[in-house]
């Protein structure tokens, strides 16, 4: 009983809730825990929402990366989960679409207004600190152009990309985590823009996950510099610029934290924490 005690006040105290076959994670916080380990994120303190100015954002708790050379991660130790969506919130978006005053790819929608406009999904390079888009004859970089960013065709050809913003690894060990390919939930998606400030966006991906997946961890990596049609490289100066606002694991029998408390198991309705 009082092991059961002790494993209650833990999730209490902690940012994480479990609804019957969900495990939940708000990020209304980021202290370690047997279910999570953060590393490099931060929470905002007063009205969350005060940094991208939307009042009715759909979640009202969030953490961060501090800059776009920060690599955030939160791992669990999880069993039994089958999905798991996560969202985030981003500035200018986590997709690119055509504009055309630019001629070219850019952030996130041209025209807020427009969002039946074709997108390409944007993949990372680690190595080059840049982020890339297909297009038919090559790969076009994100650039600083007169009037904004935009992709334009480059040589480059880096072997490392990954999906860009948000990264989700799972496997049986941490020494062995796999990449996993995400969905875009279009219908969870939202965005918020008012006269002179920037677009801010809310993207939801889904992932299936390994059946013997013991170990999740997700990434949050944005692009550190962009090259400029001058040939000048600029520094990606853009503070909190990619936020997890929560994450949800499905499945029949969830238990979390090291294998040795196998007693924390959730199924049913049982609801633990917040």
């Amino acid at each position: 009983m009082k092991r059961i005690l002790t494993m209650l006040l833990a999730f209490a105290l902690c940012c994480t809730t479990c609804y019957g076959m969900e495990f939940v994670d708000t990020f209304s916080s980021t202290q370690n825990t047997d279910a999570a380990s953060y590393q490099n994120l931060v929470t905002r303190s007063g009205d969350p929402m005060d940094d991208f100015n939307w009042p009715a954002a759909q979640d009202q708790t969030f953490c961060s990366s501090p800059s776009a050379s920060t690599v955030g991660s939160v791992l669990y130790q999880i069993r039994g989960a089958q999905t798991l969506e996560v969202a985030v919130y981003s500035r200018k978006g986590t997709f690119s679409t055509y504009s055309e005053e630019l001629d070219a790819y850019t952030l996130g929608y041209f025209a807020a207004a427009n969002p039946s406009l074709a997108r390409k999904e944007m993949r990372l390079s680690p190595s080059t600190g840049g982020v890339y888009i297909q297009m038919e004859d090559g790969l076009a970089r994100l650039t600083g152009v007169q009037g904004g960013k935009a992709f334009l065709p480059t040589a480059e050809r880096p072997e490392d990309l990954i999906p860009y913003g948000l990264q989700v690894y799972a496997g049986k060990s941490q020494g062995n985590l796999r990449l996993l390919t995400p969905t875009r939930k279009k219908d969870k998606e939202a965005q918020f823009s008012r006269p002179g400030t920037i677009l801010q966006y809310y993207d939801v991906f889904s992932y299936t996950l390994p059946a013997d997946c013991d170990y999740v961890k997700l990434v949050l990596r944005d692009y550190t510099s962009f090259p400029m049609e001058n040939g000048a490289v600029q520094a990606n100066n853009v503070k909190n610029p990619l936020r997890l606002a929560n994450a949800v694991f499905t499945g029949e029998r969830i238990s979390v934290g090291p294998p040795a408390e196998e007693s924390t198991v959730y199924k049913g309705l049982h609801r633990v924490g917040i």
